[in-house]
């Protein structure tokens, strides 16, 4: 009897150890296909190795949801006037992601709001924000079965003064019902001053799912210094860090993107994901980075004393 509860026990260690061993360290990163406006551009992105797509959200004066759309100018060697009408974008992306029907499921992670709101008057802003809202309830998470997996959201504002578009969304949320979902959304502050966009954050009470990016279009990225990006970086490092994610843009030289790993963002904006892929399976890499997965939580902050 002795000799059966030692090996019951040998058994036991054996099956925590495997457990254990299959835990993957390594950071995830999240290839962010740029500038995907048209319907022809999801699924060609997504086979090129993006796990998040970018799109541009314009609007009217008023608030209202114009089209998706970024028009010139833009990056170098990009043709920027692929456009499409929002709720048909995300039908569609909600349809090739559905598991029981389309083929990519497990390709999307997230799908990021680029909202364009240079134009949109003060009162517009709020609205804008409601509007965008009832497009990703009524559109991108409509008919969804019992624990099925929703695709994230990230909402991108350039700037603080924008803050009420991420207050209308979040009140067209509570309004609706479905206040618990905002776990599932991501907000991102823009360009100012990264003490100020703190600032607006606490203002409006967004307390996590906080992401934060740099850059400059890829025809300039090369010479662009990265010393806000590295504050960024402390920011979401430091022990009461209110950034969850950093990301680098617009990154499609191979040299910049090696010298953004090294730097351990989280993410890239990239008009050619094979090539962050490729590199991410480099030794070098490949022993401390990996694609983010669907299983992934895009709005976790990555620790590394936690896995240490």
């Amino acid at each position: 009897m002795e000799g059966i509860q030692r090996f019951g026990i040998f058994i036991v260690v054996l099956l925590v150890h495997s457990s254990v061993a299959k835990i993957d360290y390594r950071r995830p990163i999240y290839v962010i296909g740029h500038m995907v406006n048209s319907i022809g551009e999801v699924k060609e992105y997504l086979d090129r190795g993006s796990n998040v797509l970018e799109s541009d959200i314009s609007f009217h004066t008023n608030g209202n949801v114009e089209k998706i759309y970024h028009g010139p100018p833009c990056d170098c060697n990009r043709t920027c006037t692929g456009t499409a009408k929002l709720s048909t974008y995300l039908d569609y992306v909600r349809e090739i992601t559905n598991p029981y029907s389309g083929g990519y499921s497990r390709k999307l992670i997230l799908q990021f709001f680029d909202l364009k709101l240079d134009n949109v008057s003060p009162t517009g802003k709020f609205k804008a924000g409601q509007v965008m809202a009832d497009h990703v309830l009524d559109h991108l998470w409509v008919n969804l079965r019992f624990n099925d997996k929703l695709i994230r959201v990230l909402l991108y504002i350039n700037s603080i003064s924008d803050k009420d578009t991420v207050v209308g969304f979040i009140r067209r949320f509570k309004e609706r019902g479905v206040e618990h979902l905002l776990k599932n959304v991501g907000f991102d502050g823009g360009l100012d001053n990264l003490k100020d966009i703190k600032a607006m954050w606490e203002s409006i009470r967004v307390k996590s799912n906080v992401w934060q990016g740099d850059g400059v279009p890829n025809c300039l990225s090369h010479r662009y210094p990265d010393q806000r990006l590295r504050e960024e970086l402390d920011a979401r490092d430091a022990a009461e860090g209110y950034i969850d994610k950093v990301y680098h843009w617009t990154i499609d030289d191979k040299t910049r993107m090696r010298k953004s790993l090294d730097l351990e963002v989280d993410g890239m904006i990239t008009n050619v994901p094979e090539k962050l892929v490729e590199i991410l399976q480099e030794q070098q890499y490949a022993n401390k980075f990996r694609l983010a997965t669907v299983d992934d939580d895009p709005f976790q902050k990555f620790v590394l004393h936690q896995v240490q």
